[in-house]
C-alpha cells in the first residue's frame, strides 16, 4: 500500500537524464507545469487518489531513486510523522 506522495511539476522530472527514454507515453501529451504526483515506492502518477491510473513512470531504479532524493529532496514516507 502506498502511504505517502508529493506532487511536482512535470518539468522538473524532466530533468532526470533517462525521462525521455523510460516515461510512459501517457507522460509526453503532458504540459511541462502539469502538476503530477511522486509516490513513496517511486512511482509517478497523474492522480494522487487513483494511483493505478495514468502511470507516467513506473522505471524505478537507483539512479531515478538518486534523482529523486538528491535533486528533487524527496524522502519518501520518512516526511511522515509518527503518530501519537
Amino acid at each position: 500500500m502506498k502511504a505517502y506522495c508529493r506532487a511536482y511539476p512535470l518539468g522538473r522530472l524532466h530533468a532526470f537524464e533517462g525521462w525521455s527514454d523510460h516515461a510512459a507515453e501517457a507522460a509526453s501529451g503532458l504540459d511541462p507545469d502539469e502538476v503530477v504526483f511522486l509516490w513513496d515506492d517511486f512511482t509517478v502518477v497523474r492522480s494522487p487518489v487513483n494511483t493505478e491510473a495514468e502511470v507516467l513512470w513506473d522505471t524505478v531504479n537507483p539512479p531515478w531513486e538518486a534523482f529523486c532524493t538528491d535533486s528533487l529532496g524527496f524522502t519518501g514516507s520518512a516526511n511522515l510523522a509518527t503518530p501519537l
